[in-house]
């Protein structure tokens, strides 16, 4: 049963990889518009207030949320080691950062995301 929802669960994944992939290969013509920066009034979709001065947390903003919701990307804290693995995983799916770039998310993930 397991490894059935497991397998489910990386289908589905796949699934969404694939999808934001897509969305990220379309021409610039194509697109639509980005949300809007996240407001007061909705402190569910905003990154943590937590290590605000951070470069890192721009960067999540406006990287992550190109394919997750913000609050999937905040549901669940993580280890450092987490984080790394997580930012990693991305960028070989297609995440836009430099290496320093993902060395500041991955930084700012970890300070502001801790796992509990």
């Amino acid at each position: 049963m397991a490894v059935g929802m497991r397998f489910i669960g990386s289908v589905f994944a796949a699934g969404i990889l694939a999808a934001c992939a897509g969305a990220q290969a379309q021409s610039p013509a194509t697109t639509t518009a980005p949300p809007a920066p996240p407001t007061a009034s909705t402190p569910a979709t905003a990154a943590p207030a937590t290590a605000d001065a951070s470069p890192g947390k721009a960067l999540v903003e406006e990287q992550c949320v190109t394919c997750h919701a913000m609050t999937v990307v905040t549901a669940t804290g993580r280890t450092p080691q987490e984080w790394s693995d997580i930012v990693d995983k991305m960028a070989g799916y297609g995440l836009e950062a430099t290496a320093d770039q993902q060395a500041d998310i991955k930084a700012y993930l970890a300070k502001a995301l801790p796992k509990s």
